[in-house]
């Protein structure tokens, strides 16, 4: 495969899982709006409540491993170790799933209790609902096999799946039984969801030889593997939902709860945009990159390749954003928001940021490094994300916090960046840091023009320029080139 074909199969995984979020997105709109007509801001409460509670909960007792295992069946030396790998992992995962939902079961009264008090109700609702936990669990087990195998295309629609199902099963249970319908429609959902991942997983996985009979002890000794870096992985989760909880509480403390609210909807719209366009790392670059993460050459490769199309992609939307943003959020929100618009102008320039420095930060989890993620990605990113916008904010108020959400991804580029040269060895190509610059500059003067200055004289132009400069970019990585030449590797 060339360049041009790499670069094409590149923005086509992209295009692909993107396109998945974007409809996700949209059922889940959907969704809420009609949850809000059937069950009221009440109903709506609850359900937030269960869901809330259960999630921490699932995700703990996981121990981060549905997302450790992706890199360690991805470079399995061949065929037949991957499906033993495969084989460990989904019965560990089981043991797992089954643990985590008898404990549920069994704190039902106490999570009720702490969560309701004494609404009628409560413990029957967890009752219910426990077994979604499980469930879950089961269901991000099969996704990261598909995941370790590259099955694009059934990563796509088992991603597309709770969405569609929270629809089609969901509004019919709320309309027959109002709020007492939210908890066994939770379980219900987890289940369907479990049962299609597990079909579509199965399907993947008949193409691997048979692997015979494993011991118990060979799952053991698989899943402590997986399960040592799963850890990390969990703790990097946890401290990330504490420093969250932190910083809305100082913000809560000073501001009010008002300000909470406009700092995290601005943060989950820029989340959710950035969602769209990095799913695919995750899903795809991911795992490619597992199994050449003793190659050095295949890294560089690999890693330029992807930063290079994340970029032309997300320079124009992250320029689209910051001129649309006042009209976005009058679209999904209402005039009472509109103290959002320029919070979610600065930090939507994360966007483009964070197309460079993510797939640097994939390095270390395709390798395993311990070290690496345990210096950088628990105690570097956790203190950044608690400190740069709480200080911010104390200065320059609510934009402070947007100021130091993205002052905390520039510090990122360069930390990334210099870390990973240092341990790795691995660099970018001259092109790809060149046009990190020249978009940055671009997106900055476009921001500057849209909050100080205010005319369209200024900002249309600008505008224009990051759109053609990027789709002209696009299109030469996609040229095939013709004759011997190849592109090198800073192109």
């Amino acid at each position: 495969m060339n360049k041009a074909e790499a670069s094409r199969a590149i923005l086509k995984g992209t295009a692909l899982f993107g396109g998945t979020q974007a409809f996700t997105m949209l059922l889940n709109l959907v969704k809420g709006k009609c949850v809000a007509i059937l069950l009221g801001a009440y109903g709506m409460g609850v359900s937030s409540l269960l869901s809330s509670a259960i999630a921490p909960l699932h995700q703990f007792f996981s121990f981060g491993m549905s997302v450790a295992a992706v890199s360690h069946i991805s470079n399995a030396p061949d065929d037949v170790t991957m499906r033993r790998r495969i084989i460990a992992f989904r019965r560990g995962m089981t043991v797992t799933a089954i643990i985590t939902t008898v404990l549920l079961l069994l704190l039902s009264p106490l999570l009720a209790n702490a969560t309701f008090g004494s609404v009628s109700g409560g413990v029957t609702w967890f009752l219910l609902a426990s077994p979604s936990a499980g469930f879950l669990i089961l269901a991000a087990t099969e996704t990261a096999v598909m995941q370790s195998q590259r099955a694009l295309r059934a990563v796509a629609l088992t991603t597309a799946a709770p969405a569609v199902l929270g629809i089609i099963v969901s509004l019919p249970l709320f309309s027959l039984w109002g709020i007492h319908g939210i908890a066994p429609s939770l379980t219900v959902v987890a289940f369907l969801y479990w049962a299609y991942t597990r079909y579509k997983s199965r399907s993947v996985e008949a193409a691997l030889p048979d692997a015979g009979r494993q011991t118990w002890r060979e799952t053991y000794a698989v899943c402590r593997k997986i399960m040592s870096f799963g850890i990390l992985s969990m703790s990097a989760a946890l401290l990330g939902a504490l420093v969250v909880y932190l910083t809305n509480t100082v913000i809560n403390h000073i501001g009010g709860t008002r300000e909470v609210g406009f700092y995290q909807t601005a943060v989950t719209i820029t989340t959710q945009s950035t969602t769209i366009l990095t799913f695919a790392l995750s899903t795809d670059f991911f795992p490619q990159l597992s199994r050449s993460s003793s190659d050095r050459a295949a890294i560089f490769s690999l890693v330029n390749r992807y930063a290079q199309i994340m970029q032309l992609l997300a320079a124009p939307l992250a320029a689209l954003f910051i001129v649309a943003a006042p009209l976005i959020v009058r679209v999904l929100l209402t005039p009472e928001f509109d103290t959002v618009v320029p919070l979610l102008q600065i930090m939507v320039l994360t966007l483009f940021m964070r197309a460079f420095f993510y797939p640097l930060d994939y390095i270390c989890m395709a390798k395993a490094d311990k070290t690496y993620y345990f210096c950088i990605e628990i105690v570097y990113n956790n203190l950044k994300n608690l400190l740069l916008p709480i200080s911010a904010y104390f200065i320059w108020g609510i934009e402070g916090l947007a100021l130091g959400f993205a002052a905390g991804a520039a510090l990122d580029m360069a930390v990334s960046y210099l870390a990973v040269r240092h341990r790795y060895g691995i660099v970018y190509g001259s092109a790809m840091l060149f046009h990190t610059l020249l978009f940055s500059l671009l997106l900055l003067a476009l921001l500057l023009s849209v909050l100080y200055v205010g005319t369209l004289l200024l900002t249309l132009p600008l505008l224009a320029v990051i759109l053609s400069l990027s789709l002209w970019l696009l299109r030469s990585k996609l040229r095939r080139r013709r004759g011997k030449r190849n592109y090198s590797a800073n192109a």
